[in-house]
């Protein structure tokens, strides 16, 4: 017959001590920069009171930019739909991009994409595109 004992044991064998109780123990202390005291500082202590207004600040706030009311590929399409259709560096200049992108838009998404027949005609030495409507 097997007799048991208590479910609780107590644990009385040495353990290794954590590694506080060791740096207390050898009086080491972890070198610790500014700037994280700084941040952890930040972190726990809230602003005592609020935001005093500036007095020199302007009343009205300056509102959101707004969206521009053409994307830039219909910027594109406006300026190849002139009569005079147009160069590549006037495209670069009204969307921003890069003469490669805009040959790229060109070829990929005029033409391939929305069908539209554009045509490179070279006038005095320089290439200008333009949109040739099929009506």
């Amino acid at each position: 017959m097997r007799t048991t004992t208590s479910s609780k044991v107590i644990n009385k064998s040495i353990t290794k001590p954590s590694k506080s109780t060791t740096k207390e123990a050898l009086s080491i202390k972890a070198p610790h920069s500014k700037k994280s005291t700084e941040r952890i500082k930040a972190k726990v202590t809230p602003p005592l009171s609020p935001p005093s207004k500036d007095p020199l600040a302007p009343q009205n706030p300056p509102s959101p930019k707004q969206k521009p009311s053409t994307s830039k590929q219909q910027r594109l399409i406006n300026l190849l739909s002139s009569s005079q259709g147009a160069s590549i560096p006037e495209l670069m200049i009204a969307t921003g991009w890069q003469a490669h992108s805009i040959r790229g838009v060109i070829s990929g998404v005029l033409r391939k994409r929305l069908g539209l027949t554009v045509n490179a005609i070279n006038q005095l030495n320089e290439r200008r595109y333009k949109i040739v409507s099929e009506a």
